[in-house]
């Protein structure tokens, strides 16, 4: 299993990363060369199609709590 999650899950996962973080930059660029009445249909189909929301306030001072990755497919019975 370590093999496993060493040459294809890591690999697979930093890609995934990778790619979100672009389709993240790519959308913020988008979004502030369109004119405002095109705005809001772009923040939908964001939200409808990807799961991502434009905001144009600062994230709370809160902090998140982490979460470790799980596999529950891999859990021992």
């Amino acid at each position: 299993m370590g093999v496993f999650a060493l040459w294809v899950l890591l690999p697979l996962a930093r890609r995934s990363a990778d790619d979100l973080a672009g389709l993240m930059v790519l959308s913020a660029q988008t979004w502030a060369e369109l004119p405002p009445q095109t705005r809001a249909a772009f923040e939908i189909e964001l939200r409808n199609k990807h799961d991502l929301a434009l905001r144009a306030d600062a994230p709370s001072a809160t902090r998140d709590k982490w979460h470790r990755p799980t596999f529950t497919c891999w859990k021992m019975r």
